[in-house]
């Protein structure tokens, strides 16, 4: 089976079964006191993670583990630095960053949803469909490309055999 792909993600994608998939982010402890978080989860948005950091630090619904944190973002990457307690870490770290962040995502691939090769909303049953309805399409269109490139390289080689032709009568 193809393995789902987001564009930019440098997390882990793990198979389930059944059609679901896990989406891990990326933590390491970087000292004694602090974790540094490079990736989120797929659909799992920096300022929803920034927001849930600020819950934690609060400490309204459970006592806080975190001390404070520090944002590096850049609109491509995540970057997060989080201090904790000593006693907080070793928590933290038998528990699992992954599961003390929440930093991880299930996704399944049955809802396959597409629009088919005439523009209507199609359901498929897997990636393999989808794929086997597009291949004819993409192929007629490999063949008109095909016959364009061979039209311009005639006409760009009959231009040159002129050229050279009038080059030569006049010397």
């Amino acid at each position: 089976p193809m393995k789902p792909w987001f564009r930019g993600f440098k997390g882990a994608v793990e198979d389930l079964g059944n059609d679901r998939w896990k989406f891990s982010g990326i933590a390491a402890q970087t000292s004694d006191a602090e974790i540094e978080i490079t990736e989120l989860p797929v659909r799992y948005w920096t300022q929803d993670f920034k927001d849930r950091l600020e819950d934690i630090i609060k400490g309204e619904k459970a006592p806080s583990f975190i001390k404070d944190y520090a944002e590096y973002n850049t609109p491509k990457n995540i970057h997060f630095v989080i201090k904790l307690d000593e006693k907080h870490m070793k928590n933290a770290l038998s528990k699992g960053l992954e599961d003390t962040f929440k930093l991880s995502k299930t996704m399944t691939t049955s809802n396959l949803v597409a629009f088919d090769g005439q523009g209507r909303i199609q359901k498929y049953d897997s990636v393999l469909d989808i794929m086997e309805e597009f291949y004819h399409i993409r192929l007629k269109y490999y063949e008109k490309r095909k016959v364009r490139i061979e039209t311009r390289v005639r006409a760009f080689a009959n231009n040159r055999s002129n050229i050279n032709l009038m080059f030569f009568k006049r010397n």
